[in-house]
């Protein structure tokens, strides 16, 4: 692996929120005049700084490669992968990918 950056934010995407950020190219938030990402910007924005983009919200890590060159089993139909860890072990499994958030403080016990 190689250089990364890291953001924390101590929000929550919300059940909605977390829907609509795994589902590329919808316009769920067309109608929400003052949403941020309403134009479909926002997030994609990040494709300017890595090409598998990943994050954390409440007990799921999610990845994303639209371009399915670096994920295991994504496609162009199913570019990502969102891993609902909580109580699991994938800590002990995938331990560089969580490695990151571990250095920001994230809970990946009991989010």
């Amino acid at each position: 692996q190689g250089p990364a950056l890291c953001v924390f934010n101590n929000a929550q995407f919300t059940p909605r929120d977390l829907r609509n950020i795994c589902s590329i190219g919808s316009n769920a938030k067309l109608a929400a005049g003052n949403a941020t990402g309403r134009f479909g910007l926002g997030f994609n924005a990040v494709y300017h700084f890595t090409d598998v983009p990943s994050f954390i919200s409440g007990s799921h890590l999610v990845f994303f490669d639209p371009a399915a060159q670096f994920l295991p089993g994504a496609t162009a139909n199913n570019p990502g992968l969102k891993i609902k860890f909580a109580g699991e072990s994938f800590l002990e499994q995938f331990p560089d990918q969580f490695a990151p958030y571990l250095l920001c403080g994230c809970d990946t016990v009991s989010p």
